[in-house]
């Protein structure tokens, strides 16, 4: 294995000097010899936009900071997608400015135990007042890690700091491993996304911290990208004011399947867990296990589970709506406020829901009553009003083959308020329902409020 030590290439590492355009010297000469390893030993190396080439190793060494430019001018813009074929949709949080770039390389790694500090606040607003998102320059270094289209691609053991957008996409790329990264990123930037996961095959994400404002680890598909398939997201610490571990949403236009979720910590959230086609892609064959859930009780309206489908009212209507199917979560512990929520709009279903072994734990309830009809979000779906309001552990409306069995739910000991059932469902077309545990010396909980369905295999 061939060493590049970025010092013999003139990078000075004194935190001053733009070291860019030498850093980059080494990677090029690495991947023209055949590839190798490009060090970085200790230092404050302040750079632009790198390029990543195939077959190269960037290590990080302990000490070492690869420091991101707060002007603008440092960053080369890279154009990685096709307007054209991503109308209708265009998201502001993808700019052509990235810190560290890679597109159609084969055998990428970066990797130590040093650190990248982004350049978060330098593409910022004033500040608003506390407990708002600060406004986004345009434009702006996001995704501050860009990988597209690559092939054999590992993301190891460093830190990452103060994105100012989006911190690590990977977009259409295959065989994608990342493992033991800390990132750490304000938690009222603007739509600061840990990991991005859009139409990438056969990717490992594990051991991971995620701090940050939006969605911690998110999988996502694009008119342009490809399916998202054969995905693996374990034993990951998670803290975000938005969804911790999160399938589609607006970014669900092609399939996602064949995915894990497992042995995962997400806190501080709205919602824990959010699985969303909002653009007529299909989600399936989906797993969530031994996941902890804490929502946070400064948000109203909290869900550490959420389930939709939908078409988004940011799009046309014409676009086919998508499903949901075959979807288990197991092991789940939940220290909310707020409900379960799972819904498809009038017309369509959710298809094979399955919970098992579910805990709630109530300190205080948030009664989604007088605030649901009118909250706000492309995520909280005005198809279904009467799922909005409803008071419930486990809201459910329009699903095939529900099945709950093994849910426990532990309310406040001192709640008098209005009355709760466990589960509240409407729609619901076969399944089972599994005499769910709750502490009943509370005359106004009841198991069970159901309408229009025709669930036989109900245990009480």
């Amino acid at each position: 294995m061939s060493y590049y030590n970025v010092r013999d290439f003139g990078a000075s590492g004194n935190g001053v000097t733009l070291d860019t355009e030498k850093i980059q010297n080494s990677i090029n000469t690495c991947s023209n010899s055949g590839g190798g390893v490009v060090l970085i030993p200790p230092g404050i190396y302040k750079i632009g936009t790198l390029f990543l080439k195939s077959h190269v190793t960037i290590e990080l060494s302990n000490g070492a900071m690869l420091l991101a430019s707060r002007d603008i001018k440092d960053y080369t813009a890279v154009k990685l997608w096709d307007d054209e074929k991503r109308k209708p949709f265009v998201n502001p949080d993808l700019q052509p400015y990235h810190l560290i770039v890679a597109s159609n390389c084969k055998s990428i790694e970066l990797k130590g135990q040093g650190k990248i500090k982004a350049p978060g606040d330098a593409f910022w607003e004033i500040p608003q007042p506390p407990n708002t998102w600060i406004p986004a320059k345009v434009p702006r270094v996001s995704p501050t890690i860009c990988i597209h289209h690559c092939f054999d691609v590992k993301l190891t053991n460093f830190s990452i700091e103060d994105s100012s957008g989006w911190t690590i996409e990977c977009n259409s790329c295959e065989r994608v491993w990342i493992q033991s990264l800390r990132i750490k990123n304000n938690f009222w930037g603007p739509n600061t996304d840990g990991i991005d996961i859009q139409g990438c095959k056969d990717v490992i994400i594990s051991n991971c911290n995620i701090d940050c404002s939006d969605d911690a680890i998110c999988l996502k598909t694009l008119p342009d990208s490809l399916p998202n398939e054969r995905i693996t997201i374990t034993n990951c610490i998670c803290r975000t004011q938005c969804v911790g571990l999160k399938l589609g949403c607006l970014e669900a236009f092609k399939d996602m399947k064949q995915i894990v979720f497992s042995n995962c910590v997400i806190y501080d959230c709205t919602r824990g867990i959010g699985v969303y086609s909002l653009a007529g892609g299909n989600i399936e064959n989906v797993l969530f296990e031994n996941i902890t859930i804490y929502t946070n009780p400064f948000w109203e309206l909290n869900r550490p589970i959420h389930v939709d489908l939908r078409i988004s009212k940011q799009l046309p209507q014409n676009i086919p709506i998508g499903s949901i199917k075959n979807i288990r979560f197991n092991n789940i512990h939940c220290k909310t406020q707020g409900r379960i929520l799972m819904t498809a709009r009038p017309g369509a279903m959710l298809k094979n829901i399955f919970l098992s072994n579910i805990h709630i734990q109530y300190d205080v309830i948030d009664d989604p009553y007088p605030k649901g009809r009118n909250a706000r979000g492309n995520q909280f779906s005005n198809d279904n009003p009467e799922a909005r309001e409803a008071r419930a552990a486990v809201v459910a409306e329009n699903i095939n083959n529900l099945s709950i069995q093994n849910l426990s739910v532990e309310w406040p000991e001192n709640y008098s308020g209005p009355p709760f059932p466990v589960v509240w469902g409407k729609n619901l077309k076969g399944g089972f329902l599994d005499n769910p545990l709750a502490n009943q010396s509370h005359k106004n909980i009841d198991k069970y409020q159901l309408f229009e369905s025709d669930i036989k295999n109900i245990r009480t």
